[in-house]
């Protein structure tokens, strides 16, 4: 953070230099997260079944920053959820599939303070159960953005569909602010947006992967299931003990039905 706006050849006593957001820096520097911050770690391995489950370079850490300095334009006005774009799942190197091992927790770290309007990432919880069935529904894989392979905007940026409607209806959606420090450990699926920092404070976050040594395992026979994959399989999938339930009313009704007044006959001979 020492040589942070060096790096991105603006001022900080002057605003009329801050003319790009949102900034993604490239890293200079990497630390050991187990070492840096083993909290943090231990947590994300919680999350994922344990650190077997991880690629050794996960450990990886860098100062690869995300900086939202807002715009001019935008200063000072206030807007909703639903005038926000580009809403997405991380992972912009990749087919996306409902197992995908490429990102296994959505991580948020904090460098800054990050204020309510102060260009907090945008969270939609609210559509945690439609993402995984959208990506169930699609086989063929999907893009961040949710466009299936082969749709026409698959691999073009920037274009209103799926994940931006899907948002824009929901009814909540959360700011990711908080003090300098604090880490956001979120599904792999959550939808997600940058906001436009209206307030104009100096927003520094980073947005470092998990990735997993296979893929997700939705079906494990011994039912040793890490948490986001319970995550995953509660949002959209019903257990089998609801399914068994679910047939067993089914044929009952059918029993019932079969043995209505409506059924009888009468025997006129």
């Amino acid at each position: 953070m020492k040589d942070l706006w060096i790096r991105l050849g603006m001022d900080p006593n002057s605003k009329d230099t801050w003319t790009q957001w949102p900034i993604n820096l490239p890293p200079r520097n990497h630390f050991d997260l187990p070492e840096f911050a083993p909290r943090v770690w231990a947590a994300i391995c919680e999350l994922v079944g344990g650190e077997d489950r991880l690629r050794p370079s996960c450990r990886d850490w860098s100062d690869a920053l995300v900086v939202n300095l807002g715009s001019a334009t935008h200063e000072g006005k206030q807007v909703t959820h639903k005038d926000l774009k580009s809403w997405h799942v991380d992972g912009d190197a990749f087919v996306h599939y409902l197992d995908s091992p490429e990102q296994s927790v959505l991580i948020i770290p904090l460098f800054t303070d990050v204020l309510h309007n102060g260009g907090p990432t945008i969270i939609c919880p609210e559509r945690l159960k439609k993402v995984p069935k959208r990506l169930f529904d699609h086989p063929e894989g999907a893009s961040p953005d949710l466009f299936p392979c082969g749709h026409v905007y698959f691999r073009e940026e920037g274009h209103t569909g799926w994940a931006d409607n899907a948002a824009a209806t929901s009814k909540e959606v959360v700011e990711a602010t908080g003090k300098v420090g604090d880490v956001y450990l979120l599904h792999p699926l959550m939808l997600h947006t940058t906001s436009r920092n209206e307030l104009r404070h100096v927003r520094v976050i980073a947005n470092p992967s998990a990735i997993m040594k296979e893929p997700d395992r939705l079906y494990r026979t011994d039912g040793n299931h890490s948490l986001v994959e319970r995550k995953t399989i509660r949002a959209f999938l019903k257990p089998a003990r609801v399914r068994i339930m679910e047939q067993m009313e089914k044929e009952a009704e059918e029993r019932s039905a079969l043995m209505s007044p409506s059924n009888e006959t009468t025997d006129n001979a």
